[in-house]
């Protein structure tokens, strides 16, 4: 008999396993602002966007936290802009339901970091030389001796783990994290 994963992605939820705060927050900047998608701040504290690639999130949108006059028709329906919405607030351990970004293909365990359009996307270490004391690569210093750049994921949050093997080389997929 063939193992297969203990944990069985839902349909029509974004939370798997936990039981994080969900808070509400004014969406300010409609684009891509649908259910499983992280979010970021907007103009205040109080309003939310899509999380950028370089963006730190301060939730995940929910789906089915949200009151029926407002929940999307379904789970890959946008919200509406200037209207609450639930936005998960993630707890280390916990399970969820995101966006992977189209043109990745992740086996289970990858760690996972901030993508556009409030989307996660594989972590790729970044390798190379720098000169002593900077935080950028740059021409190497011959005084002084070389520090490889390893393990650092540049601007982009890690936030988590994948939780299962997701190919999504020809469209973006819905994925189940582990957060950090």
């Amino acid at each position: 008999m063939a193992a297969t994963n203990p944990i069985v992605k839902p349909t029509n939820r974004v939370i798997v396993h936990g039981d994080p705060a969900v808070y509400t927050y004014l969406i300010k900047t409609v684009a891509n602002c649908y259910p499983k998608r992280l979010v970021t701040r907007d103009t205040t504290d109080a309003q939310i966007k899509a999380c950028g690639a370089t963006d730190v999130p301060v939730g995940i949108l929910g789906f089915e936290q949200a009151p029926s006059p407002i929940q999307p028709a379904t789970i890959d329906t946008i919200y509406v802009v200037d209207k609450d919405a639930p936005v998960i607030k993630p707890r280390s351990g916990d399970i969820y339901v995101l966006h992977l970004a189209s043109g990745q293909n992740v086996t289970q365990g990858a760690m996972l970091v901030t993508a556009a359009a409030g989307e996660v996307t594989a972590a790729a270490a970044l390798t190379g030389l720098c000169a002593t004391g900077s935080a950028t690569a740059s021409a190497v210093d011959a005084t002084r001796p070389t520090v490889a750049i390893s393990g650092d994921y540049g601007v982009h949050v890690v936030v988590g783990y994948a939780e299962e093997s997701v190919d999504a080389s020809a469209g973006a997929a819905d994925i189940m994290v582990r957060w950090k």
